[in-house]
Formats: structure tokens, C-alpha cells, sequence
């Protein structure tokens, strides 16, 4: 497995196994998850209003603004965030400190 991401393997009903990643807490985000949920709640949007606007699944999302089970954003999925929630992409990223708010 990749260093970045801790995984579990999960027996399924139909005896096959699935592989759930989970992200190392030890690398930092591309986005600071706090500040994505204030300005969509800024905004107006629900997250599931977001995900769809975005074509993206609400628990996507959710582990986006999720400090305890975050996934980072990719560069593209943060601007596209940004342009809907309309703000800049750096307003929603960590402060340079590398702190989360």
C-alpha cells in the first residue's frame, strides 16, 4: 500500500473482500475542512446540494469537510469548490502555517 493512506480489509456478505483506504493523518490536506463547510454554509448549500452542483456523491463530500475521516481534495475538485461556493481556492485552504482553523 502507499505510505500516505492506512488501509483495513473487510470480509463481504458475498465472501469476496473489500480493501477500505483511510487517509494518514500524518499528511497534510489540500484543504482545511472547516473552512469548506463554513463557506458552503455561507453559501446556502446543503452538502448534498454541493455534491450535485459539483456531480459529486454527498459522502465524497462529507469526508471532504469530515476532519476525523477527511480525504483531500485534488486541486481541481478545491477550484471547482471555490467557484461554487464563490470564493477564492485559498480561502479554503489550510493557513500557511500548515494549521487547519
Amino acid at each position: 500500500m502507499f505510505a500516505s493512506v492506512r488501509h483495513s480489509l473487510y470480509s463481504m456478505r458475498d465472501g469476496t473482500q473489500a480493501v477500505k483506504l483511510r487517509r494518514n493523518p500524518d499528511k497534510p490536506l489540500n484543504q482545511d475542512p472547516a473552512k469548506v463547510r463554513r463557506y458552503r454554509v455561507a453559501a446556502g448549500l446543503s452538502i448534498t446540494a454541493l455534491a450535485v452542483r459539483l456531480g459529486r456523491s454527498k459522502g465524497h463530500m462529507s469526508e471532504i469537510e469530515n476532519r476525523e475521516r477527511t480525504r483531500s481534495a485534488s486541486p481541481e475538485l478545491l477550484a471547482a469548490i471555490a467557484a461554487e461556493l464563490g470564493c477564492e481556492i485559498t480561502d479554503l485552504m489550510p493557513d500557511a502555517n500548515g494549521s487547519a482553523a
